[in-house]
């Protein structure tokens, strides 16, 4: 699989797009990271990475800033069941990918068409 790589002023600009989307809609980075990457050519599996290696500096700092910020605004119980929420999650959904790649769904190979067939392949 190659490597799409970008320019410098490409990512730069990818960037500060994500920054501002996530400023003003209050969404994720990574939301707008991954498949921007993707459409300028990268590979999906690499540009998500690409994106989860991004965020995650920006994550733990927005984290650390607001702990110190206003440590009053976080509601722990419910930030941990999301997180445990999330790593469940996390771990479903490669699986449900590959039972969807079965024969008896007609095998299918790409995210598009696994979705196309869910139906199928997940009763």
């Amino acid at each position: 699989m190659p490597a799409a790589r970008l320019r410098p002023r490409q990512a730069l600009a990818v960037g500060a797009a994500a920054g501002l989307l996530s400023g003003m809609l209050g969404v994720g980075g990574g939301l707008v990271i991954g498949p921007t990457l993707a459409l300028l050519g990268m590979p999906l599996p690499r540009a998500l990475g690409t994106a989860l290696v991004a965020v995650a500096p920006i994550a733990a700092v927005a984290v650390v800033a607001g702990l110190v910020t206003a440590p009053e605004q976080v509601v722990w119980l419910t930030a941990a069941a999301i997180a445990v929420g999330g790593q469940l999650g996390r771990r479903s959904g490669p699986a449900s990918w590959f039972r969807c790649r079965r024969p008896a769904c007609g095998g299918c190979s790409s995210p598009s068409c696994c979705w196309r067939r869910r139906a199928t392949c997940w009763i």
